[in-house]
């Protein structure tokens, strides 16, 4: 998820078309680009059926620029997803009802949303770190 023109919001997009292009291969695999409205992308998933939904964000967790951080899904509605259109909690619940997928939120601290500006170099870090995880536990 995110707003490819807010900075650091980039992020989920920005880790996910990489993903995408590095595990086309795996079956199994999917990633899905929510952009600032991912709630138009439920079909697409429900459609693919998962067993598992990783949600990748900028969110505001309080802590140092490029923080991978868990959100535990009773602090969902705490974290700051402010740029989406529709509550992550309702998207969340709508999927794991159509899909019987288990669902995880992975929220980067991230250091600018200010418009057209480019991922910082910690948020670059992050993805580095959450791309080789994905690719040595997919592949």
């Amino acid at each position: 998820m995110g707003a490819e023109i807010r900075g650091d919001d980039a992020f989920g997009v920005r880790l996910a078309d990489a993903l995408r292009e590095r595990l086309a291969s795996v079956a199994r695999f999917k990633a899905v680009s929510g952009h600032a409205a991912p709630e138009n992308c439920t079909g697409e998933i429900i459609q693919f059926r998962p067993t598992h939904l990783i949600v990748l964000d900028a969110a505001d967790c309080d802590e140092p620029p490029g923080t991978i951080s868990l959100i535990e899904r009773d602090a969902i509605a705490g974290a700051s997803f402010s740029t989406h259109t529709l509550p992550l909690k309702i998207i969340i619940d709508y999927l794991e009802k159509n899909t019987g997928c288990e669902t995880l939120v992975l929220g980067v601290q991230p250091k600018s949303l200010e418009i057209c500006a480019d991922l910082s170099a910690e948020m670059r870090s992050a993805m580095k770190t959450l791309e080789a995880v994905f690719f040595e536990f997919v592949s």
